[in-house]
């Protein structure tokens, strides 16, 4: 017995062990963010700026299904995605580990309309970001990629609206 103890702990730790280091990889090397609902997008993080091959606005949300205020956010999101539909990119960036059943149902739960970017590269994007702390966490740029916009905590709806209205009128 007392060989069988330290054996299920090694056998445990070999087991969870990580896919990779996130210490070495490159955060100033483009990456990829992938969607729940499939696809991809690429990206680089600079400083203040995150430069996509689209040239449209976007909004980043930062989030986890445990936190009460992204549940808030995903609402007024979602508002937003349906009243500028493709003018502005939303997506939501989960920060967890969600099985796709609860994934699912936790977007029909919160009428969510927005992609969702899941898995390792949400770990890349936050330590390129330099880290985030608290949820919900949003990132708003214009169509150059420039961060116009970033706040810890749920977003006043009509703020944001506004926002989003002077990005776009000024790409015109």
């Amino acid at each position: 017995m007392k060989f069988f103890l330290p054996l299920i702990f090694l056998l445990f730790f070999v087991s969870c062990k990580q896919e990779f280091n996130i210490d070495e990889i490159d955060i100033k090397e483009p990456f990829s963010l992938q969607f729940f609902e499939g696809g991809k997008l690429k990206m680089k993080v600079d400083e203040n700026a995150i430069f996509t091959d689209l040239n449209k606005v976007f909004i980043y949300s930062f989030f986890a299904s445990w936190c009460d205020s992204c549940k808030v956010e995903a609402q007024l999101l979602s508002s937003l995605k349906e009243k500028f539909k493709d003018e502005v990119e939303i997506i939501g960036v989960l920060m967890e580990d969600l099985d796709k059943t609860s994934l699912k149902k936790y977007k029909e739960n919160f009428g969510i309309n927005y992609k969702i970017s899941i898995n390792t590269p949400n770990i890349i994007f936050e330590k390129a970001l330099g880290g985030i702390e608290t949820f919900p966490h949003t990132i708003v740029t214009d169509k150059d990629g420039i961060i116009k916009f970033q706040k810890t905590g749920v977003i006043e709806g009509e703020f944001l609206q506004n926002l989003l209205e002077n990005l776009l009128e000024n790409q015109k």
